[in-house]
């Protein structure tokens, strides 16, 4: 029997979903009906989740952030300077993950056979539109600013970096990939 994950992103193509059982993470919020791990790296998501008793789901955060929630299961490195990204070219001092990459890394670490993403629209798009916007207070002319212009080329520059094993990423029909990482698999749905 393989061993899958789902990662939920909150990009637009999430509504893509079909519940098929198997492991699933749910980024910043409660975005799915019963996922089997919250996962949240920004102060804003976590604060969201512990104002909502983070659901009472398992959750992981950044290792940055206190709390003695018996929610949190387990904590992750949001920074991981050893990846290989020209980050001075985005203005950046140091590779900070985001919650979908936190989450792929962590899934890595729990040998999962398959990885499933799905609402990664950044990965055929670019977009950091995000369904989630609205609770946290962004409008969507903010999410297309320059500033996430920039944002969304760094996070696919960390994609191409951690991706090491077949990836799966849902997409919508007559999309495609933006990425040359060979083990980043679009799948039409």
């Amino acid at each position: 029997m393989i061993n899958r994950c789902n990662i939920l992103g909150n990009g637009k193509s999430r509504n893509l979903f079909k519940d098929d059982g198997s492991f699933k993470i749910a980024l910043n919020y409660y975005s799915v009906e019963n996922p089997d791990i919250l996962l949240a790296i920004d102060k804003l998501a976590i604060r969201y989740l512990e104002k909502n008793n983070f659901f009472n789901t398992n959750t992981i955060i950044n290792d940055n952030y206190e709390t003695d929630n018996s929610n949190v299961i387990g904590r992750v490195n949001s920074r991981l300077d050893h990846l290989e990204v020209d980050i001075k070219k985005y203005g950046r001092k140091f590779v900070n993950l985001n919650a979908g990459h936190a989450a792929y890394h962590w899934a890595r670490s729990q040998k999962y056979d398959e990885i499933y993403l799905w609402g990664f629209d950044v990965l055929y798009n670019k977009s950091l539109v995000s369904l989630s916007d609205t609770i946290f207070g962004h409008t969507e002319n903010y999410r297309k600013s320059a500033k996430f212009a920039r944002k969304a080329e760094y996070y696919i520059d960390v994609w191409e970096k951690i991706i090491d094993m077949p990836t799966y990423v849902k997409i919508p029909k007559n999309e495609k990939l933006v990425t040359n990482n060979k083990n980043i698999i679009g799948l039409e749905c």
